[in-house]
């Protein structure tokens, strides 16, 4: 649902939100949001349409075989801002660093997850690249 919070997953140690921002020719705009046994944090995120698509896969693959790692980086700042799901043996792990080398405050987080955080994202994903 675009120019909406969605709430993609919520658990006792973490959660993860994205809100669509905006759409240009061959990027998409989002800001990503995080909790994170605590503390929270948030990042908008430029990143390229195709690049969201093949994200898409990687998440959809990743949500099949329980397996494999994703990575979202922000391509318009210098921030080092990134979001990383990862299976480690079969735990789902999502880390990352939201802000960065410019920016006075950032958050580096780290927390597990079950896998139907995979489908929400790839869903949500699939919904700002349409």
């Amino acid at each position: 649902m675009k120019n909406n919070r969605d709430n993609i997953y919520t658990s006792e140690v973490g959660e993860l939100y994205t809100e669509y921002s905006f759409s240009a020719e061959f990027d998409i705009s989002i800001i990503i949001s995080v909790k994170s046994y605590g503390f929270s944090g948030g990042h908008e995120f430029c990143i390229n349409k195709e690049v969201t698509r093949e994200r898409i896969k990687e998440l959809e693959n990743m949500h099949f075989s329980l397996l494999g790692e994703c990575t979202m980086n922000d391509s318009d700042s210098d921030s080092d801002s990134y979001i990383k799901l990862s299976f480690i043996g079969n735990e789902l792990t999502v880390s990352g660093q939201l802000g960065g080398s410019y920016n006075s405050n950032f958050i580096k987080f780290s927390f597990t997850a079950d896998q139907t955080l995979l489908k929400l994202l790839s869903d949500t994903l699939k919904g700002y690249v349409s």
